[in-house]
């Protein structure tokens, strides 16, 4: 009952600053050309305010249930932030580790804060969904700019009730190639939150490194190398070993529809799903 009126003052809190939008939208039909020029200045620096608020409690509802809690893990974001950067700084502009970036070190310090604030919430029947969701949108987002930058394709396969992902070269050509790899790969998020879409800019990633390092120690032209985002049900909705059963089922997807042998397939799980992993292999072996 608490997480849902704690929901219901986020959804009214956004409705009034949608409704503010609509206001401030409606005054500037309704003004003349000599008020607009006079409020212009004022009016879009409210409803850019109000725009950046409704982003802020849109993009923080799947962690928080209050505007309490919104304000405090603004404020606790901004101190990482700020700390992050000025240890980066006395540190003469380098990172903490040799392979870390500022970058990495700035959204490592955020996701701390989130699960030391909030982590028991990713298995939250009402907010795990929204979290999944925010997932596919930013993954979405940014993935194409990943996809343009790597000249790389990106096409959707519906099974199992789920949605997976390959992704390929755009001149990638037909699939039964006995000299083809695949990458299968399976996403974190504690077998509760995330989706592939969001590791659609790192697959892209890895895909080009692969395909580097194949350049530079192999000579066979005709190896091609795909990267096969795989989906599985999550819980607080499906229960263990329901995640483990939907990634064993894309292992034998790539077996029986995509005609690859064993050895042209390669694992490869994020740090979130070790702890399945032996659990994984296991199942793969019988």
């Amino acid at each position: 009952m608490k997480t849902s009126a704690s929901a219901t003052e986020l959804q009214k809190c956004k409705r009034r600053l949608l409704q503010l939008l609509v206001l401030a939208f409606l005054l500037w039909l309704m003004a003349s050309q000599k008020q607009r020029r006079e409020y212009s200045t004022w009016i879009v620096a409210g409803a850019s305010g109000v725009v950046v608020a409704l982003l802020l409690l849109e993009s923080t509802c799947s962690l928080c249930r209050t505007l309490r809690e919104t304000a405090r893990f603004l404020v606790q974001i901004l101190w990482t932030l700020w700390n992050t950067t000025l240890q980066y700084a006395a540190r003469g502009f380098k990172p903490k580790f040799p392979k870390w970036t500022l970058r990495f070190e700035l959204v490592r310090g955020v996701m701390h804060d989130a699960a030391t604030m909030f982590g028991d919430r990713i298995v939250d029947p009402t907010q795990a969904p929204i979290f999944r969701w925010h997932s596919e949108l930013f993954g979405s987002f940014m993935g194409w700019f990943a996809l343009c930058q790597r000249g790389l394709k990106l096409e959707s396969v519906h099974y199992k009730g789920l949605e997976h992902l390959w992704l390929k070269s755009s001149s990638s050509s037909k699939i039964n190639n006995p000299k083809r790899l695949v990458v299968l790969f399976y996403h974190g998020g504690g077998y509760a939150v995330l989706s592939p879409r969001m590791y659609i800019p790192f697959c892209c990633e890895l895909l080009s490194a692969i395909k580097h390092e194949l350049r530079s120690q192999v000579s066979d032209k005709d190896i091609t190398v795909d990267v096969f985002l795989a989906n599985y049900h999550k819980t607080p909705e499906y229960s263990f070993p329901t995640p483990v059963e939907d990634a064993v089922a894309m292992y034998e997807y790539l077996l029986q529809h995509e005609k690859l042998e064993p050895s042209q397939i390669i694992l490869f799980e994020t740090e979130s799903r070790v702890g399945g992993r032996r659990f994984h292999c296991h199942s793969l072996q019988l």
